[in-house]
């Protein structure tokens, strides 16, 4: 990661440019997340059921928020940017003798440096191709509930954490309007690095058999990125 934020940073001095302007955005996205050992261990908690449930959800597609700061120049972009993604699943059973509910949810707090070059500089509408490279701080919540006949049975909340690096290329599509930049981006996440989940947080002295194996599994945030932002561009030139 150190090695590659100053390679960024040795293009971004010895590439001949010129400065046009200070860019200031914001995006907003979807993605699709992989979580392949999390959906794993979300069936085995379903087949586990001794009583008939549904799973209403299983680690979606969903949107994400990107806040982003470029400097802009004829030939290339390179800024920072920090992004919000959450996905996450829900086992249910509800009947007259009670309820059962199990939800695990997924949130990274992803930031680093954006890169961008362009392949047509000076044209209003511009195509270029882009690599974002950033590091993740995962978390992940589970929350066992399960009511039977007016009974509270279990109601338990566990947390979890998990750092790992990322990679993004893909390509994007600008249309500037003074001072208003519109951009349209697609592109795929790729996370690598990852860590177990561990435990955080306060915790009792026992732990579930299927909750002590979710500290051995990885998140896995790779996945494709469909954005759309919007940047307001203060001239510096």
């Amino acid at each position: 990661m150190k090695k590659t934020i100053q390679l960024l940073l040795l293009l971004f001095i010895v590439h001949p440019v010129s400065s046009q302007s200070f860019n200031v955005g914001f995006e907003l996205g979807r993605g699709t997340y992989s979580m392949e050992e999390l959906k794993n261990f979300n069936q085995m908690v379903f087949i586990g059921l001794d009583f008939p449930a549904k799973r209403v959800s299983k680690f979606p597609s969903y949107y994400y928020y990107n806040p982003i700061v470029k400097f802009e120049f004829n030939n290339l972009s390179i800024g920072s940017f920090f992004t919000f993604q959450s996905t996450g699943s829900i086992i249910s059973s509800k009947d007259y003798s009670g309820e059962y509910r199990f939800e695990m949810l997924a949130k990274v707090k992803s930031f680093g440096i954006h890169y961008l070059q362009k392949l047509n500089p000076g044209d209003s509408l511009e195509f270029g191709i882009y690599s974002n490279i950033g590091y993740n701080i995962t978390g992940l919540s589970i929350k066992e509930k399960f009511e039977l006949f007016e009974e509270n049975i279990a109601d338990n909340d566990y947390s979890f954490e998990a750092n790992s690096y990322f990679i993004e290329p893909g390509i994007r599509l600008s249309y500037h309007l003074t001072p208003f930049k519109i951009q349209l981006t697609t592109g795929y996440n790729f996370e690598f690095s990852k860590k177990s989940l561990k435990p955080s947080g306060l915790y009792s002295d026992y732990l579930p058999y299927y909750i002590t194996e979710e500290m051995k599994m990885k998140t896995d945030w790779s996945g494709f990125r469909f954005g759309l932002s919007l940047f307001y561009c203060f001239s510096i030139s």
